[in-house]
């Protein structure tokens, strides 16, 4: 979705508000389609002061599997994206500063940028997931699996003998 802002730069106050859905279900990440569901877009294309301000916010739900687990689990994210909109840029550049040269915003483009910016690095179904057993395999969120699970480095087991022996004793 193109938005065509011309007027907004030559000056005067102006305002277009933004109540939309992006559909993201065809892009994938890190081998999955994580939009199911569109993303809605609110917010306002504003100019005052000769100042062109860009304040967005995206809301969504993002499908992906557990990062500890595998399960696959549904996460509700916000994302708020604040920007100034110039048309050429004259001096230094800003993350803040959104350049525009021909006056079209690409909603699109930048809400999906942003979105994939502000993703967590890691996606838990809960804060507390155990994970799955390194050696048999089981989500431990659903209880123990009855593994051992201390092992010892084969450098140090000469030391975990004198250990036992010490103990014995």
């Amino acid at each position: 979705m193109v938005l065509e802002l011309k007027g907004f730069f030559n000056g005067g106050d102006r305002e277009l508000k933004i109540n939309t859905n992006l559909d993201f279900s065809t892009e994938e990440y890190g081998g999955e389609f994580i939009f199911q569901s569109p993303v809605s877009v609110n917010g306002l294309v504003s100019n005052k002061a000769d100042v062109t301000h860009i304040d967005l916010t995206c809301d969504f739900e993002v499908f992906k599997s557990c990062d500890r687990c595998g399960k696959p689990t549904a996460k509700q994210l916000k994302v708020n994206i604040n920007r100034v909109a110039v048309r050429e840029l004259v001096g230094e550049e800003d993350d803040e500063i959104l350049l525009l040269p021909d006056e079209k915003l690409d909603l699109y483009e930048l809400c999906f940028s942003e979105i994939l910016l502000a993703l967590p690095m890691k996606h838990l179904c809960s804060d507390d997931c155990k994970g799955i057993c390194v050696n048999c395999g089981k989500n431990l969120n659903e209880g123990g699996c009855g593994c051992v699970t201390k092992s010892i480095d084969p450098r140090l087991e000469v030391l975990a003998k004198l250990l036992e022996q010490d103990q014995e004793d």
